[in-house]
């Protein structure tokens, strides 16, 4: 009889280990950030998906995401285009739906806010923190009291 039980429920936890089901919710957010020096956009990367996870209930994905973090870095430059060593980021968040086009279901991106941040390149760490910090606030926040 046990034995019998035991079958089923190792059939169970062997299909939910298979479809990414886990015990913890957490939530599926993709990262985008388009910089043209790619030294900046690999440590932008690296900061964000740190302070993401550190987050403990964030799963980052590329494909299929709950949410989406889209990072377009811009150096900034003075009246006679020479660099400052200021970095605008302009951040947008996004959230994938269900929608209909056409007649047909689709995904869809809902576009749901936009910040710009700058600062100095040996100040994008904080900046990367507070990115996350908004993003948690403004988007996680009320879906974890769902």
């Amino acid at each position: 009889m046990k034995l019998t039980l035991l079958i089923p429920l190792l059939a169970v936890i062997g299909f939910c280990s298979l479809h990414g089901f886990s015990q913890t919710r957490g939530f599926d957010v993709q990262v985008e950030i388009t910089a043209k020096n790619k030294e900046v956009q690999d440590t932008l990367e690296s900061y964000i998906l740190r302070e993401l996870r550190s987050l403990g209930d964030v799963n980052i994905v590329t494909a299929k995401p709950l949410l989406s973090l889209k990072i377009v870095v811009l150096e900034t430059r003075n009246q006679n285009q020479e660099t400052v060593n200021v970095y605008a980021l302009s951040v947008a968040a996004t959230r994938s739906v269900a929608c209909t086009i056409g007649g047909r279901r689709r995904t869809c991106e809902l576009f749901e806010d936009q910040a710009l941040y700058t600062n100095t390149a040996d100040k994008l760490r904080a900046v990367c923190e507070e990115i996350v910090t908004d993003f948690d606030i403004r988007h996680l926040k009320d879906l974890r009291k769902k």
